[in-house]
């Protein structure tokens, strides 16, 4: 979903608000962020507004360990919590074109996977 098909010009930002947070609360977002799969590992709250959210993981594996192999193995970028003094988080930002956002929750469910 393009911010354009819920009516949001780009220069509209209280508009643009509200369309990310109805964009965060999306349950095929949700799902597609990892919440459905690994649910008894992630943990995130929809941001009220704004496009980055924050999970926590319970994975065996530092963050930076995490940015970094997902680097390299599937070249996607995230920030590793560990930049926010908080290991054990990842910061995903969901603001860019919808298959660029879905193939980037791709990479990170099948490094999650892996982990398993």
């Amino acid at each position: 979903m393009f911010m354009s098909d819920l009516g949001v010009k780009p220069s509209a930002s209280p508009a643009m608000a509200e369309a990310l947070a109805k964009l965060a609360g999306d349950p095929e977002l949700r799902k597609k962020m990892g919440a459905a799969g690994h649910s008894r590992v992630l943990h995130w709250t929809p941001p009220a507004a704004g496009a980055i959210c924050f999970f926590s993981y319970q994975y065996p594996i530092d963050s930076m360990d995490f940015v970094d192999r997902l680097i390299r193995e599937y070249s996607t970028m995230i920030v590793p919590g560990v930049h926010f003094r908080a290991e054990r988080h990842l910061r995903i930002g969901f603001g860019m074109e919808p298959r660029i956002l879905h193939s980037g929750l791709a990479a990170i469910d099948r490094l999650l996977t892996s982990l398993d």
